[in-house]
């Protein structure tokens, strides 16, 4: 074999690993990538069970919020505090899956679903109110975009869709310390 033959069979072995070092590495990038969805889908559900963990397991908050969503009488001072952290937390984890989304590392199914619990906490008029009142700090340009286009989307459909939940809001309000039942909701999709 001449020297020439083995610095051409060389060359050939040097490419065919590296046409196997691009494949191995092509396998670890989609297999990192399947696991970091799945990371996300995990975290974006413990986060959206953390919103319900909270209001059930913190009584006094669990009175303020829906006072604060229905935004039908200024709340006092503690209690608006505890409200506008309560939506800061909120609004960074909405950020947070939005983000995620905007990154394709969320499936269409889960985004879809965390689409809508924006858009259902953006029917609440206290919510709306604390936005445009705390938008500035901390957020992307892009997902303040996505909320105001979201709060536009609402103004122009009209209230009409959400008055019965923003209703049962403002009945939970005034019972606050009383332990009437409230009447049902129904469930509401854009």
């Amino acid at each position: 074999m001449t020297l020439e033959q083995i610095y051409l069979l060389a060359e050939i072995v040097a490419a065919i690993a590296v046409v196997a070092s691009l494949i191995y590495l092509s396998i670890q990038i989609r297999n990192s990538r399947s696991q970091a969805k799945s990371d996300a889908i995990d975290l974006i559900t413990k986060e959206r069970s953390e919103f319900v963990k909270m209001m059930a397991q913190d009584q006094e908050l669990s009175l303020i919020v829906p006072k604060g969503l229905a935004a039908k009488s200024k709340l006092p001072a503690n209690e608006y505090y505890r409200f506008n952290n309560f939506l800061y937390y909120i609004f960074i984890t909405l950020e947070s899956g939005y983000r995620k989304w905007e990154n394709n590392d969320l499936d269409e199914e889960l985004w879809k679903g965390w689409d809508e619990a924006v858009y259902w906490w953006l029917l609440f008029p206290g919510v709306q109110t604390w936005w445009v009142n705390n938008i500035a700090p901390g957020y992307t340009e892009s997902f303040k975009k996505y909320i105001n286009n979201n709060i536009e989307k609402i103004k122009v459909e009209g209230w009409s869709a959400n008055k019965q939940q923003i209703k049962f809001m403002e009945e939970a309000g005034k019972l606050q310390n009383n332990n009437e039942k409230l009447p049902p909701t129904k469930r509401i999709s854009h």
